[in-house]
This record gives structure tokens, C-alpha cells and sequence, in this order.
């Protein structure tokens, strides 16, 4: 089981297959009545929001969701315990199933779910994979001025010129790049580019 808590960006995958596309859209639609996108509507690789993980559980039979394998007490709610098989005919079923969980499967809890403004093209990777938080800042700001490139595209065509831009939208989910930009980019690095990155302090708010 995944021990790690946190937040998390999202990232939507580029390898879907349209089988696949279409079962998760059938799931979606069931479990929250949500209606998602054609996948060719869909941009991809990259990131289209975040997360905090609060709690990782395991999904068992007849709707019950546990903290491991090995059984426990019931994390929905329902008041069922068990410490034997978890998957049995004979496990009654649970009164406050979890429409989002899918059986056998481990199941991360988010709380503080946000999208972002802009899609940020990123590459994946299977798994839970690091991401450079400095190109990463540089690349959401260039999405929200319409222009996704790649780190060294940015650089290469005057970054800083039109960050600088008072046109930059202010909104507060926006303003996770701005910050981000100003707590995280190693100034060494756009040095090296021949950049001065200069964000005034009201852009932030």
C-alpha cells in the first residue's frame, strides 16, 4: 500500500487507449453522473490540476473499503468489521459503498482537488514521478500566456519579455504559477540562458 501523503499534480496520460477511454468514461458517468470529453478532445501528456492525498485505502468485496489487505474495520462508514476474508460470498454487503471504488484495487483519497486554468504539457511516467518544479513554473506560465513550449523553447525566445506582461491573468488558481515562479526558479539557471526574471509583487495577488 502507498505510504505517501501530500499534494499531488494530476496528470493525464498520453498512452490511452480508446477502450480504455471509454470504460473509464462509463465509470465516471455512473459513479458522479459526470460527463466527460471525447478523447480526442483531450490534450495530452501533460498536467491538468492537483491534489492532496489524505488517505490510501484498500477496496475489498460487497462495497467495503479497508486500510490493508487484512481486513479491519470498514473505512466507509457501515460499521462492519472483519479480521478473515475480505472478498467471501458471505461478507455482507456494505450500507454506505464508495461509488468511486473499484474492488481489488488500491484507492488514493483526495481532498483540495483543483484544475488549473491552463493545461500544462508535461511528459509521464508510470507511477508517482518527480517533477523539476523550476521548468515546470516556466512552462504553466507560458500556457497561461496561450503559448506551450518546451524549457529550453522558452528560453531560447525571450521568456522573461512577456512574463513580465501585465496582461497575465490574476486569478487565484493562476497565481500558483506566479508564486511558484518566484519561491522556486533557480536564477542561475536563466542566467545561464542570458534572462532576468523580474515578476512584481502585486502580480502574486
Amino acid at each position: 500500500m502507498p505510504s505517501f501523503r501530500g499534494e499531488i499534480l494530476i496528470h493525464v496520460s498520453k498512452g490511452c487507449k480508446r477502450a480504455e477511454y471509454v470504460a473509464a468514461a462509463a465509470f465516471i458517468k455512473q459513479a458522479g453522473g459526470i460527463d466527460v470529453p471525447p478523447l480526442k478532445a483531450m490534450p495530452a501528456p501533460g498536467f491538468q490540476g492537483r491534489a492532496r492525498v489524505i488517505d490510501v485505502q484498500f477496496n475489498g468485496g460487497r462495497g467495503h473499503s479497508f486500510d490493508n489487505v487484512r481486513g479491519g474495520q470498514c473505512k466507509n462508514g457501515c460499521g462492519y468489521w472483519t479480521s478473515g476474508p475480505i472478498f467471501s460470498e458471505l461478507v455482507p454487503a456494505c450500507s454506505k459503498p464508495d461509488p468511486w471504488a473499484i474492488q481489488g484495487a488500491v484507492g488514493l483519497v483526495l481532498d483540495e482537488v483543483v484544475e488549473f486554468p491552463v493545461f500544462v504539457p508535461w511528459p509521464g511516467s508510470l507511477g508517482f514521478f518527480n517533477v523539476d518544479p523550476h521548468e515546470f513554473a516556466l512552462l504553466g506560465a507560458s500556457a497561461m500566456a496561450g503559448r506551450p513550449r518546451t524549457f529550453d523553447e522558452l528560453c531560447e525566445r525571450g521568456l522573461a519579455d512577456y512574463l513580465r506582461r501585465p496582461a497575465l491573468p490574476k486569478e487565484r488558481d493562476v497565481s500558483l504559477f506566479i508564486e511558484a515562479m518566484r519561491r522556486l526558479i533557480d536564477r542561475k539557471a536563466l542566467v545561464k540562458h542570458g534572462l532576468r526574471l523580474e515578476i512584481p509583487k502585486e502580480s502574486s495577488r
